[in-house]
């Protein structure tokens, strides 16, 4: 998948600029650096539930003791936690150089910004992280818009 850095970069600088009453994209925060710890945490923590959900779901009796029918798995949220596992890593290392983001696009500008530009970090994880973020975003897009798609929910 081909990216276009430039853009990226481009990108960075002018949502670092964007910013409303509710919302900001990317911003310079000079107590951000010391969140890079708990990003981290977070991060360890969605890890661990994420194989934790996988050894319930490859465990028979564990979904017995549980009471979950046998067939029971919901690999969707598998991968929801590990997508945000990925994301609050990123997040992370964004706080190391004393920025904050606020939205998933802004975090891939900051990581091409901050990191590929300074080669830190290959063009190679960029281009992984894009495509994980547009197959969350597709998925939740599709979810999110199900009920206009269908009439509201609860309608016939």
């Amino acid at each position: 998948m081909a990216i276009d850095i430039n853009k990226l970069i481009k990108d960075f600088d002018y949502l670092l600029q964007k910013e409303t009453e509710n919302k900001f994209f990317i911003r310079k925060s000079l107590v951000e650096n010391s969140k890079e710890e708990y990003y981290l945490n977070k991060s360890f923590k969605d890890l661990t539930l994420g194989r934790t959900l996988i050894t319930i779901f490859e465990d028979k009796n564990k979904k017995k003791l549980l009471e979950l029918e046998e067939d029971f798995e919901y690999w969707e949220w598998v991968a929801t936690i590990y997508y945000y596992s990925m994301l609050k890593v990123a997040k992370a290392i964004i706080a190391k150089k004393g920025y904050q983001t606020d939205d998933h696009y802004a975090t891939l500008c900051a990581l091409a910004k901050l990191f590929v530009v300074k080669n830190e970090l290959d063009l190679k994880v960029i281009e992984l992280f894009k495509e994980a973020t547009e197959l969350f975003e597709q998925k939740y897009i599709l979810l999110r818009n199900y009920p206009a798609a269908c009439g509201g929910w609860g309608q016939n």
